[in-house]
């Protein structure tokens, strides 16, 4: 289960713009309902179950994790 890293700037100004906190993104990280290539070949995409309102936080991360299992997030957002 990976650990965050860092979140790039273009993750940390979505997230804020979007209502996303540090501990959504790391609760989705460590608890997916699903994972996902992403377009990248070295980024995964973590996705929530849905919440009460149905709404689902998608996260893009580094993959694979490094040495220590921590992963870079590159970007966030709710669907």
């Amino acid at each position: 289960m990976p650990r965050i890293k860092k979140l790039s700037r273009h993750a940390r100004d979505r997230a804020r713009e979007r209502g996303i906190t540090d501990d959504d993104i790391l609760s989705v990280l460590l608890n997916p309902s699903l994972t996902r290539p992403a377009d990248s070949a070295s980024r995964l995409v973590y996705e929530s179950g849905p919440d009460q309102d149905g709404c689902r936080i998608v996260v893009v991360a580094s993959h694979p994790p490094d040495a220590h299992d921590c992963v870079v997030v590159v970007s966030c957002w709710k669907r």
